[in-house]
């Protein structure tokens, strides 16, 4: 067997194992992970199997012209406690090739969507109208989030610079906190938002990152019984798409795993299994083959692993 063609061999092995996800890790909860992907929502088990999409992007405006085209799409999704039901954002009549085009603005809507994972129609929960996102602007409000409280009754997520809570079952929404003007959850091109917020683990307090891409970020203390925010840091995070190349010093440990799973391995957006030993997210690697993927790591261990590749690309220079 030639050189070559043994390198091929084991190029296609290896691509074939990361494809796969992981075989086994020990100690993980038999637990499922919600992702976007294209946007549209899916669950996968945390060890790479069964996958599922539980709510596809749909069109809503045809045309010969893909400039025509118009799709309700969602991302941003986040798991119920229970397991069962999920919530996301849903932007009616998306184009992304008509960014901000003002032809659209009774047509364009951002909202909170609640739905189960076993199939079916969203429901709408919370609703801000594109006119209104673009009267905000610069930068334009947008929604970010959102997530569950803990007894699973009640959504939180930012709409520009507030905090806000939802019922599962829709209702007047509530105002809990509000960060000072200027800050929050805006939006860039792609939905490229980086603003997000986590629960701690006793409860009580939220912690929030908002910011934008390549743009100043702040990590943000809020507690829920007295609405008292605290700006815990402001800077710039030196990052590579899709990861943080270094967390500021100034952040303690719990705001440190809320926002971004560890120092070890700092991502965007880390989502922790129930037993709190995992995380995991999603991460874009750009190389001379580039790939989304969903990765996994142990916080006792340290150790990372692929647990599915969506898709990739090949670079050209």
């Amino acid at each position: 067997m030639t050189t070559s063609r043994s390198l091929c061999l084991i190029t296609a092995l290896i691509l074939a194992v990361i494809a796969t996800g992981c075989l086994h890790i020990a100690g993980l909860p038999v637990e499922r992970f919600i992702y976007e992907d294209r946007l549209d929502i899916y669950t996968i088990d945390l060890d790479g199997q069964n996958v599922e999409r539980i709510l596809e992007k749909v069109e809503t405006r045809s045309g010969a012209d893909y400039h025509e085209l118009l799709h309700d799409v969602y991302f941003q999704p986040s798991l119920a406690p229970d397991g069962r039901r999920f919530v996301c954002i849903r932007f009616r009549n998306y184009s992304p090739y008509r960014h901000n085009d003002p032809a659209l603005n009774d047509l364009q809507s951002r909202e909170i969507v609640i739905a189960s994972v076993n199939g079916g129609s969203a429901r709408m929960l919370y609703r801000v109208p594109q006119r209104e996102s673009l009267a905000a602007a610069p930068p334009l409000r947008a929604l970010s989030g959102p997530i569950w409280s803990p007894d699973g009754r009640n959504i939180l997520f930012l709409d520009g610079n507030r905090l806000m809570s939802v019922g599962q079952d829709g209702g007047d929404p509530q105002e809990l906190a509000q960060l000072p003007a200027g800050t929050g959850a805006f939006e860039a091109l792609e939905h490229s938002v980086t603003s997000y917020i986590r629960p701690s683990v006793e409860g009580g307090i939220i912690f929030a990152l908002t910011g934008g891409p390549g743009g100043p970020h702040s990590a943000w203390r809020i507690d829920l019984v007295s609405s008292h925010v605290t700006r815990l840091w402001s800077g710039r995070l030196g990052r590579r798409v899709g990861s943080i190349e270094h967390v500021p010093a100034e952040l303690d440990e719990e705001t440190v795993a809320a926002l971004f799973g560890s120092r070890e391995l700092p991502v965007f957006g880390a989502r922790f299994s129930s037993n709190r030993r995992f995380y995991f997210f999603i991460k874009l690697d750009y190389g001379w083959i580039s790939k989304v993927w969903i990765g996994g790591y142990d916080r006792e261990s340290r150790r990372e692993w692929v647990v599915k590749t969506l898709h990739r690309w090949l670079v050209v220079e």
